[in-house]
């Protein structure tokens, strides 16, 4: 991961600017600190239909930006790195404190034979890459376009 595409808003996210989105630093359920300059709480596992409300929630009571959203598996892909740092987790901790090493939603449908949808959900573990059913619990990350 190109550590220098990214640009610090000083506001808790960080613009990609290669493919010009803007992410949150903290997962879903964790706050910005900017003086320690890390996350401070406790992310939130979520059902896919829980992920979209809070988003919902968000986007009603953010001052600034209206747009937030989950990522697609492309997007989330992105950050990820292709190894596990020393504390187990495959994302820079200077770009993204306090992210668990688990798996977290994407607004990326699989098709499957079955009845129920599954969605493709992305660990920044070891586990890689997995289809759930939307009542799994999972970890949520913000994005949005542009800066």
């Amino acid at each position: 991961m190109n550590e220098n595409r990214f640009v610090d808003n000083a506001d808790g996210t960080l613009t990609d600017r290669a493919a010009q989105i803007t992410w949150k630093r903290c997962s879903l359920g964790q706050q910005w600190d900017e003086a320690l300059t890390s996350c401070k709480g406790r992310a939130l596992a979520l059902s896919l239909d829980q992920a979209r409300e809070a988003v919902q929630q968000i986007n009603q009571t953010e001052p600034f930006h209206q747009d937030w959203r989950l990522p697609s598996l492309t997007e989330l892909a992105r950050i990820a790195s292709s190894s596990l740092n020393p504390e187990g987790v495959r994302i820079s901790r200077e770009n993204f404190p306090g992210t668990p090493a688990s798996f977290f939603w994407t607004s990326s449908a699989r098709a499957s034979g079955g009845y129920e949808p599954l969605w493709y959900a992305m660990s920044f573990g070891h586990e890689g890459l997995r289809a759930v059913p939307s009542d799994s619990k999972l970890f949520v990350r913000l994005v949005r376009y542009g800066n």
